[in-house]
This record gives structure tokens, sequence and C-alpha cells, in this order.
């Protein structure tokens, strides 16, 4: 980052103390007489902002037939993986003196993941075939996990394919969502709870208040759990048509969200909401600084369905051609009401 103002030199050039020795001004407007060049030289310096972020793996897989189900093979796949994962954020020094809106300080984070899995192939009969697969993972800064999947795939016509799944899922906080350095800003809020006691309009109308956020080193691991059901259906009587549907449900436990002020402020809550102390009549005060961060919410569910139309075709003096159309509807997507007991009873400034 080049040529960024020293904060403090810039207030001091202001007051005709400014300057290498100290006695010089700056004028902001700076036409005529222009500015001492060595004044502005005083005023500027260049910065630097490093990040570097790393993941190494080893991998080990076996897979071969065990044995056969209605005269066909068993198929089975074991394997071991081990992951490990660096974040490294430094900046110099010019860096924090500067009036950079992302101050910040190093942040130096990692961790390791060791797993074992195992899938079983089971063709149970010429048109049935079921999967069952488990996971096991360890990370040494969430412990460990284990999740297991099912699922069916059944063929009863050549032209139609019918599927299920079941499993569960782990996933920790990345290391933005826990480490993200606190940086500021100006945003623009509606205060909803004065406005609903004050009716004034500017109360009522959208606001720009100071704001600042960052990442929640104590944020717990999300867990989930799927479910999917489709299928594919290709027209006997149109070759290279294909039609699928798949209907699908999750479950997300303590799922990390950034929870935006606006949020808080419609929930008629008090999570990361600052304000002057409360008017004599009761009515909370003007808001001095909003705060956002990640936080864990309870439960989110979200169900739905995908739908997608593909016609494959060959032109033999132009090619092969391809045309699709997908759609996806979304039909809940539901928050449990813990998130708001979480927005009314945590101040982040007093309990963050």
């Amino acid at each position: 980052i080049r040529d960024r103002v020293y904060a403090d030199r810039y207030q001091l050039a202001l007051l005709g103390m400014g300057g290498p020795d100290g006695n010089s001004w700056y004028d902001p407007f700076g036409f005529e007489p222009r500015n001492d060049p060595a004044v502005i030289d005083w005023l500027l310096a260049d910065t630097a902002r490093r990040d570097s972020t790393s993941e190494r793996s080893i991998d080990l897989l076996l897979s071969r037939t065990i044995g056969v189900l209605p005269g066909l093979p068993i198929g089975v796949a074991a394997g071991l993986q081990y992951r490990e994962q660096e974040l490294d954020q430094r900046v110099d020094d010019n860096f924090i003196l500067l009036d950079i809106w992302w101050e910040q300080d190093p942040v130096s984070a990692d961790r390791d993941i060791g797993a074992a899995y195992v899938e079983f192939n089971l063709p149970m009969f010429d048109s049935l075939e079921a999967q069952l697969a488990l996971r096991y993972e360890e990370y040494s800064d969430f412990g460990s996990t284990t999740n297991p999947k099912i699922a069916l795939r059944w063929q009863p016509l050549a032209s139609l394919m019918l599927r299920g799944s079941w499993a569960t899922s782990f996933k920790p906080p990345s290391f933005l969502e826990l480490y993200t350095p606190l940086n500021s800003w100006w945003g623009r809020y509606r205060d909803t709870v004065r406005c609903d006691i004050t009716g004034l309009p500017q109360d009522c109308w959208e606001n720009d208040y100071p704001a600042e956020g960052d990442g929640n080193p104590d944020l717990d691991p999300e867990e989930g759990e799927s479910w999917f059901l489709g299928m594919i259906w290709e027209l006997p009587s149109l070759p290279g048509f294909e039609f699928q549907l798949d209907f699908w449900k999750f479950n997300h436990q303590d799922r990390v969200q950034w929870l935006s002020g606006q949020y808080v402020l419609d929930e008629r809550g008090e999570f990361g909401i600052v304000r002057e102390p409360a008017e004599p009549d009761g009515t909370p005060g003007r808001i001095i600084l909003v705060q956002e961060t990640y936080v864990n919410i309870d439960t989110l569910t979200t169900r739905g369905f995908d739908t997608s139309l593909r016609y494959r075709w060959t032109a033999k003096s132009a090619g092969n051609f391809r045309a699709g159309l997908m759609h996806t509807h979304i039909d809940r997507w539901e928050l449990t009401d813990t998130i708001d007991d979480q927005l009314l009873n945590w101040n982040v400034a007093g309990d963050k």
C-alpha cells in the first residue's frame, strides 16, 4: 500500500507542528502556495500486509472386491488421511501506525486433522445397489467426530433411476471465522428499537453509525444431517434427453453465521449494540457503536428441490452440442427461536 498518511502527523501538521523540524504547516487545500515537499514526504509512508495460507495432506487409499452378492462383486474402499492447515497474517510497523481502516495484530493459527474412512458398495440385486460409509476425523483444536452415510440406488427401468441417501456431517469454523482481525467502518442502520418508542424521523430513518467487527475464537463447530431423494429419467423416444429431480433437506446445528447489527435491531435485541445512557423516561439511548461478529446459531433447517433438463445431440458437420435448464426452489429456510434469546441476553461489549 503506497502513500498512506500518518494520522497523528497529519493532525500535528494542521496545527503548524509538522515536518521534520516540527514547525511546518500543512494546507489541506494546498493550491497556492503549494505545500512544502518535505512536509508531504514526512506525512506519507508505504506499508504492507501479507497473508499466507497453506494446506498439506497425505492420503493412503486401498480398494478391492471382497466376495459377491447375488452374483455381483462387493466393493470396499478404505483409507487414512492426514492434513495440516496453517494461517499466517502479518503487517509491518507502518501498517499499525498509519491511518489504515483495517488495523491488524499478527495472526498465526494452525490445525492438524487425522481421518480414517471405509466405504462398502453392496450390489443387492441387478437393479438395486446400496452404499454404506463411515468416516472418523480428529481435529487438534475441535476434538473428534464420526459420521456415517447410507445411500440406495434403484434402477427399475433402463430409462429410470431412483436414488436416496442420509448422512451426517461435521465442520469446524474456518480460520477466517475464528481470527479475522478487528476492522472498523461506517455502517447504515435503522434504530428499530428507538423508532418503536419515539416514532421520531431521526430514529426511524437509516443513519450512519460507527461499526466494527472481527472473528470469534469462541465459536463451536457445525454439525449437520442431510437427506436426499431423487430420480433421473431418460426419454426413450428422444435419445439424449434427460430429466432430473432431487428433493433435499438439511439440518445444521450450531451453524456459523455473521450476525449483522440490522438483524439484531430488527429483532429488538442488544447483541453488539452499544448505546448512550438511557433517557430519564427509560427510552434506550442513541447508538454510539455497532459491533458485529460470527456467532453459532442453534439450528437452521433448509428444504427444497432441484430440477434440471438436459439435451445432448451431435451434428456431424458441426460437432457435439448440449443444452440445459436448471432450477432450484427453497420452500423452507427456518432458524429456531434460540437465536432470538441470544440476541436479547448477550451484549458483545460485556460478554465477548
